[in-house]
């Protein structure tokens, strides 16, 4: 491999959108890299216009809700949750190699990374209709704060521009397109200069003071408060949309919805007229 090592979500015709088969070939990926001492750094990208557009919601794909029972749903979050523990837990430094669309669970990706660099064309965002309740948004809290991880999650389909994620602290460095590649290969060269025993102990004792703030078992958490919301109403009636509409005419619905209540801004009581 050599001492620095690209992992590429190659699913350019679907904005690299996290299927089954891709995740399993991530677990692979993972696996080698594990064994690989030899390894330094690791660069997480994605092929095509896109670095991840999130989870595959697809027919055939992995649905919130409808596995077998909640336990069933539990265990498959939790599996979720421990792939990205994977990335957290190599002993590499890891760097997320952001371009265009990075929604939901590719931001899960990068927030785990140790570093993360962003193309100034990338658009960062939360699931598009609430499915969850709070699987994606709490991989946010050690890097933006709560209050800034609560706007991105309590509003379904928030989306930040690269200078708003520098400024709260999500992500290192924002470069123009053209530039992104060698950005993060001559950060990655100026890395893998230090022996990677030393990379290894330096990024235990950070993730260390991360995890004392409970960063760890709280993710652990949310499987289970997860699988609980994904049977409850509210879900299950998002889910049958899009069965009836499709992912992209669920998508529209849900934002029609949102510019009619919006529609209606100026029917705000006026103060005092309320409590």
């Amino acid at each position: 491999m050599g001492d620095i090592c690209y992992v590429t979500l190659n699913r350019p015709h679907k904005l690299n959108a996290l299927s089954e088969d891709l995740l399993s070939a991530f677990d692979d990926a993972m696996d080698l890299i594990a064994a690989d001492r030899g390894v330094s750094v690791v660069i997480f990208r994605g092929a095509g216009r896109a670095f991840s557009a999130g989870y595959d919601l697809t027919p055939g794909q992995y649905t919130p809700g409808k596995q077998a029972d909640i336990l069933d749903d539990d265990a498959k979050v939790a599996e979720r949750v421990n792939r990205w523990f994977r990335v957290w837990d190599l002993p590499q430094a890891t760097i997320a190699q952001v371009h265009g669309p990075c929604y939901a669970g590719g931001t899960q990706l990068a927030s785990v990374c140790d570093m993360t660099v962003v193309s100034d064309d990338a658009v960062i965002g939360l699931p598009q209709l609430p499915l969850g309740g709070g699987f994606i948004s709490p991989f946010w809290v050690h890097l933006v704060g709560p209050k800034r991880a609560k706007e991105m999650s309590f509003r379904a389909g928030s989306t930040i521009d690269p200078q708003t994620a520098l400024d709260w602290g999500w992500v290192n460095r924002v470069v123009p397109a053209a530039d992104l590649d060698v950005a993060c290969y001559e950060l990655a060269v100026e890395i893998a200069a230090t022996p990677p025993g030393v990379i290894a102990s330096k990024k235990r004792a950070i993730n260390t003071m991360v995890e004392a703030g409970g960063f760890r078992s709280a993710l652990k958490t949310v499987a289970t408060t997860n699988a609980v919301l994904h049977f409850s109403p509210q879900t299950t009636a998002t889910r049958q949309t899009i069965t009836d509409r499709g992912l992209a005419g669920a998508i529209q619905h849900f934002r029609e919805q949102i510019d009619a209540r919006k529609a209606q801004a100026d029917q705000i009581p006026p103060a005092g007229s309320g409590t």
